[in-house]
Parts: C-alpha cells; structure tokens; sequence
C-alpha cells in the first residue's frame, strides 16, 4: 500500500499528549495518530451501518433473552457472568 504524508495542526496539550504516551509505548507519533484515525474511521462505519439498519421499516429487534434462546447460550451466559461477578467481589473486598 502506497502512503501519502498528511499534515495536520493540533493544540499544544494535545501533542504534549501524543508525545508522552509515544515515549510511553515506545512508538513513534505517527504510528500512535494513524491508529486512532483507522479506529475513528472505523467506528464512524459502524455508526452508519447501525443508522441504516434502524431506520429499515422492516426491521426485527430482539430482547437479550430472546437472542441468549435462540443461540442456545443461556448456560454460557451464566457461566460468564458468574464469573464476571465474581472477580468484582474479589476486587471489591
């Protein structure tokens, strides 16, 4: 894939910002600006295609439950969140 620079201008604090979580993970600010603009662009695709399925007329919604029965997922489930309740105990105490 063919890259192209771009140049863009932000504020202080945000370099600041930029720099020191660079230092941090041991990456170069490019690389830390390119994630984020691949995962913002990504998640503006996802809002998009929800949109676009709410607004279908036709649409089926389901209840958690219904879709926990229809998967056959119910024991998985519990099992999960059993465990999940169980760590925050472990932390909490």
């Amino acid at each position: 894939m063919n890259k192209v620079n771009l140049s863009l201008r932000v504020s202080e604090e945000l370099e600041k910002k930029l720099e020191k979580t660079a230092k941090k993970l041991d990456r170069n600010k490019s690389y830390l600006v390119r994630k984020a603009l691949e995962k913002y662009l990504e998640e503006i695709e996802d809002y998009e295609i929800a949109t676009e399925r709410l607004s279908k007329k036709n649409a089926k919604y389901y209840e958690t439950s219904e879709v926990k029965r229809l998967l056959n997922i119910n024991e998985l489930w519990d099992y999960l969140a059993w465990g999940y309740n169980r760590r925050l105990k472990k932390v909490s105490s």
